[in-house]
């Protein structure tokens, strides 16, 4: 399904960034920013958790006498598509949206009641989303043909033998649960489409009284004008409403037939999941549709954009601050094609349309990705906003290759929420499971061995390296507890289940390990703390002897606040080597820990039997795991956050921004698919004009050193401070923050500020 390059010479893909948002996209993006989620203003019980509704608790309630957990969970899943009231905005054209209209007070008693009821039901723990569902697929059959294919393999069983017992009582369960969600999803396309049928007879009826009621008055004025236009758009948006309902008629239930049916469709199927299921390579699974709809005259570009733009602006109604959801494109694919076409740049052009934290969308590079397509990405990032993330294809796509992945498997990867990377629609892989505080561990190293005390930085990295394995074996195996729970008792969706591959020819759901692909993806926080603070005892300790290690702890005891502390620590802060400056010193530091890491995460295996792989990046809890922390010795002081990626810590690298990505790329990223964040901040003037070109010369560097991946923040720091000033003013500043996008003015005070400290390259 990939546009060769020489097709792409013939297409003016830069006119795509010339169609502007239209009016209607505009209105769409007022009402979705004031929607129950964007604003935060929900009431306590409204909630993405499926739990936390009282149509799911209803049906938790009357199907106890379900003969398995797993069952109940299924029927407890279509109540709430059977319940939930359907939600149309005006001027949508992709519809969908989950209940949060308030309850009464007798449902919100009833909820109350059943909700203490609940809490006696197995817990579920665990990831239960980040992934990417087979979309192609259900494009391709649709729900009715999900439901085809799960009764023929039903009807294949047989439990004649002792061994095909168990095993197949287990399948049967599996797909009796996907064919009641199934059912039930249908139903609810359904009365989505009576709803829009009856809003079209309202508006046309408004249409037909308006004329009736102003056909007087216009004669005696002399002018109806005003009214004319009301009746024509009431019409008109009838006419929408119809066309709104034809298509779900036709979808998530059939195969699509065109552009629209296939957004329709995807987002029909996902957004009542209540969780993250990145959207995948859609400027490959829907060109199809897409070049037909455009080849026969049925769309326009136009239009194609406007769809895409209601359709991406959806998510805000449902991911809430503080997650991510997201979409590639660009790349290669499956066969190994080249990967540029219109609806890459028209996904790329709906970021500055939508101008919302979801979909959070990477922009796969290749050798042969075009100089036009990476510049203009990196002037959407020059305007200021916060995506496209820049993702290295091949060095990607050869890493989870190199983990065992089939190479086309390998190539059809996603950023699964922030920049964790998983194959699409055959992956159920526990990200950021665990998150390691790296800092945490080395403290417990540094204090651990009074007598002696360490006599070098090898007798460090071997008690550091002992007890991270240490740690790490732990926490895996305290996951791996839960992934035996969740096989027993389920807690995902199985409808999700039906789009990832092998669940349905295995007969298992991802819970009990359908999925092909079934790693955990540790995340190790705090890297550049731990380099800086071994750089500072080499040199201050073992090097110059300023002061013994022992005297060194009684100073982070004192959190740096006894006599002469201060001036130690400006000592460190100025004079001691940071990493993230190419200095050969600390970057050989990082060069070590880093193989430290990945070497730890190796021989540990999961419930499931898959290993673990790697990651380096924070999200935001570097904020939090700092919060708790004791003083480092690289100068940070209690309560601090720690470093936010695999970066520099904020502020220390100051010798420019070819330092800080050479410094990056000095040691082997390829192990750490698990996420890899470069937070580059560069000042306004670094990204005006002709130096868009600059920045795409140090993207390629970054590139070409086996880099992962990059994000950048054209933020001023002046504007940041306002917001914290005035938010009133900048309620939809999107930042970048740790791996994924989020609104400013709605990161907690501490973040912004560390955010606002990053290092802003501005030569």
């Amino acid at each position: 399904m990939a546009v060769q390059m020489d097709k792409m010479a013939k297409m003016d893909c830069e006119s795509i960034f010339r169609i502007p948002a239209t009016p209607r996209v505009e209105k769409l993006r007022g009402i979705y920013l004031s929607s129950p989620v964007a604003t935060q203003a929900r009431p306590a019980y409204y909630s993405a958790d499926r739990w936390q509704s009282l149509y799911f608790l209803e049906g938790w309630l009357e199907y106890q006498d379900m003969p398995t957990t797993v069952l109940r969970r299924a029927h407890a899943e279509a109540r709430i598509l059977e319940k939930s009231r359907p939600i149309i905005c005006e001027g949508e054209l992709i519809v969908g949206q989950l209940d949060f209209l308030p309850y009464t007070p007798e449902e919100q008693e009833r909820f109350d009641k059943l909700y203490e009821m609940f809490k006696m039901a197995p817990k579920i723990k665990g990831r239960t989303d980040h992934m990417s569902l087979d979309y192609e697929k259900l494009l391709k059959v649709g729900a009715r043909g999900l439901i085809g294919e799960i009764e023929a393999r039903k009807g294949e069983l047989a439990f004649g033998e002792p061994a095909e017992m168990a095993a197949n009582l287990e399948k049967e369960e599996f797909y009796d649960g996907c064919l009641v969600e199934l059912r039930a999803l249908v139903g609810y396309a359904k009365r989505y489409a009576e709803r829009a049928r009856a809003m079209a007879a309202e508006a046309a009826a408004e249409a037909s009284a308006g004329e009736a009621g102003t056909a007087g008055d216009a004669a005696e004025a002399g002018a109806g004008a005003k009214a004319a236009a009301a009746r024509a758009a009431a019409a008109a948006r009838s006419k929408e409403l119809l066309e709104i309902a034809g298509v779900l008629d036709r979808v998530p239930e059939h195969p699509a037939r065109s552009f629209r049916e296939a957004l329709q469709s995807i987002h029909f199927y996902t957004f009542n999941l209540f969780g993250l299921y990145a959207l995948g390579r859609p400027d490959q699974y829907l060109l199809p549709y897409y070049e037909a709809d455009i080849g026969a005259g049925r769309l326009t570009r136009e239009e194609a954009q406007e769809l895409i733009d209601n359709f991406c602006m959806l998510y805000a109604t449902y991911i809430f601050s503080r997650a991510s959801v997201s979409a590639m494109v660009g790349g290669t694919s499956r066969g190994g094609e080249p990967v540029e076409n219109e609806l890459t740049y028209m996904f790329l052009n709906s970021i500055s349309h939508t101008r919302m934290a979801d979909p959070s969308i990477g922009l796969c590079l290749t050798g042969q990705t075009s100089e036009r397509l990476l510049k203009c990405s990196l002037r959407l990032l020059a305007d200021g906003h916060s995506h496209p993330a820049l993702f290295n294809d091949r060095a990607i796509s050869d890493s989870l290759a190199g983990y065992g992945f089939d190479r086309g498997d390998a190539r059809e990867y996603i950023h699964t929420t922030c920049v964790e990377i998983t194959a699409c629609c055959k992956s159920n892989m526990w990200t950021t499971v665990p998150w390691v505080c790296i800092g945490s561990i080395f403290v417990k190293t540094l204090y651990e061995n009074a007598e002696p005390e360490y006599a070098c930085l090898d007798d460090i990295f071997a008690r550091f390296g002992e007890n991270l394995r240490e740690h790490l074996r732990g926490a895996c195996k305290r996951y791996a507890v839960i992934q035996m729970e969740r096989a027993r008792n389920g807690a995902e969706p199985l409808r999700a289940s039906c789009l990832i591959g092998d669940c349905l020819r295995r007969g298992k759901s991802i819970g009990q390990g359908g999925a092909v692909y079934n790693q955990f993806m540790a995340s190790f926080v705090g890297a550049a703390n731990v380099v800086d603070s071994l750089a500072a005892i080499e040199k201050l300790v073992f090097r110059e002897k300023r002061l013994t290690l022992g005297e060194l702890k009684e100073v982070l005891d004192r959190n740096y606040e006894g006599e002469g502390d201060e001036a130690l620590r400006q000592h460190i802060v100025r004079k001691v080597p940071h990493y993230g400056n190419d200095d050969a010193f600390t970057d050989g530091l990082m060069a070590r820990l880093m193989k430290i890491l990945a070497e730890s995460c190796g021989g540990i295996f999961n419930y499931r039997g898959a290993g673990v792989i790697p990651g380096a990046f924070a999200y935001n809890i570097h904020v939090d795991m700092g919060a708790y922390l004791q003083a480092t010795p690289d100068g940070r002081r209690k309560g601090e956050p720690l470093s936010d990626s695999a970066g520099a810590a904020q502020g220390r690298d100051t010798a420019g921004p070819t330092a800080a990505i050479l410094s990056a790329t000095s040691w082997d990223q390829s192990p750490f698919l698990g996420g890899i964040a470069l937070n580059l901040k560069f000042g306004k003037e670094m990204m005006a004009g002709d130096s868009i070109g600059n920045i795409a010369a140090l993207v390629k560097t970054l590139m070409q050193r086996g880099g992962l991946e990059a994000q950048i923040n054209a933020v001023d720091a002046k504007a940041l401070e306002d917001a914290m000033e005035h938010p009133e003013r900048h309620r939809d500043l999107l930042v970048r923050v740790g791996g994924y996008s989020d609104y400013f003015v709605k990161l907690s005070e501490q973040l912004q500020r560390e955010i606002i400290s990053r290092t802003a390259h501005t030569a």
